[in-house]
């Protein structure tokens, strides 16, 4: 539970940047993924991606426009107000809790929860949430929506990947998923 309550003040954080582009909303978001190893490795990985899927998106206007200026720029914010405090509080905790003479359990494959295929079990789950999901998503603020749209690609990480030896675990990342739609529904209940 404490994983969780830090996770949603890294939330709050990574909006802060993404909304105003402040460097300390990125570093305290950083600062606050990096206590995540030994308190809850599953929420640590899930922001991770998270964030990841906020760089890129960062990241793509400038690339795409080929401002390599503007590019470098956004991709030095990250390395100094992200990557650095990661490298130097995280990492040292995740060598701490992944020991190197254990196997890796990460492996491709799709998540699967019982005798049900994936997307089955999708479809008995997530209807009819799904709906509310997908009409949150269209009456949602433009940056709201690029911001979830990170949230999207952790639920299909989550489908894909396999990060332990139990495929059902996997559900642990897709709670970062509900709780990112559930930043949009809270617009879509605002505007009924």
């Amino acid at each position: 539970m404490f994983g969780l309550i830090v996770g949603l003040f890294v939330l709050h954080f990574l909006w802060r940047y993404w909304n105003e582009k402040r460097d300390k909303d990125l570093l305290c978001a950083a600062i606050l993924i990096s206590v995540l190893p030994l308190l809850h490795t599953h929420s640590l990985i899930s922001l991770v991606i998270i964030s990841f899927f906020l760089f890129f998106g960062e990241v793509w206007a400038p690339f795409r426009a080929g401002d390599i200026e503007g590019f470098y720029k956004i991709v030095k914010r990250w390395i100094i107000n992200f990557g650095v405090p990661m490298l130097l509080i995280a990492v040292p905790q995740l060598l701490i809790v992944f020991p190197s003479d254990k196997g890796s359990f990460i492996h491709w494959g799709f998540f699967t929860a019982g005798p049900d295929n994936m997307f089955m079990y999708w479809l008995k789950n997530l209807f009819p949430h799904i709906l509310i999901f997908i009409a949150a998503y269209i009456v949602s603020p433009t940056k709201l929506r690029t911001f979830f749209n990170s949230f999207i690609g952790l639920f299909l990480i989550s489908n894909l990947i396999v990060f332990q030896p139990y495929s059902f675990d996997n559900f642990k990342f897709t709670v970062w998923f509900f709780i990112g739609g559930l930043m949009l529904v809270t617009i879509l209940i605002d505007k009924i």
